[in-house]
């Protein structure tokens, strides 16, 4: 298992554990219940349960771990779900000079038009397919600024 699955594994299961030993008492019914339902659950029942449906593919961890690194954990959800979401995002990021907001989507939409950028640039055609091909000549005859008209 990568170490980034063992750590989001090590996190499931301290959330776990950690709403389970809460002990303070809840004002409502409705929430006492679910505690309630919740003690009577064996932690291994609940682990092997989360276990079996989270998604550990790299490309999952990765996704998660994006989420994980824009939160601000040190905001109550109830308080500011927002700040809570999105907290670390905005405090992290720099606006560029040329553009008036930067936005998550529009983070992974440069990030997807470079990538796109780099495999259309790549001088490497004989293996690709004809299509590809085409594309790459398509996109290399418009970018050499000595044909252009």
């Amino acid at each position: 298992m990568l170490e980034s699955q063992q750590s989001l594994m090590s996190k499931i299961q301290m959330t776990v554990s950690e709403s389970q030993s809460q002990s303070s008492p809840v004002s409502s019914d409705k929430p006492k219940r679910h505690v309630n339902h919740l003690e009577s659950i064996n932690n291994n029942e609940i682990t092997d349960e989360i276990t079996s449906s989270v998604c550990l593919t790299p490309e999952c961890v990765k996704s998660a771990n994006a989420l994980l690194v824009n939160m601000d954990e040190n905001v109550n959800p109830c308080d500011d779900f927002y700040q809570f979401a999105c907290g670390n995002f905005e405090a992290s990021t720099v606006i560029p000079d040329d553009k008036s907001e930067v936005t998550l989507i529009g983070s992974l939409t440069d990030k997807l038009h470079q990538q796109i950028r780099l495999i259309l640039e790549d001088k490497e055609i004989a293996k690709e397919k004809e299509s590809a091909q085409l594309a790459k000549k398509l996109y290399a005859s418009c970018s050499d600024k000595g044909t252009c008209v």
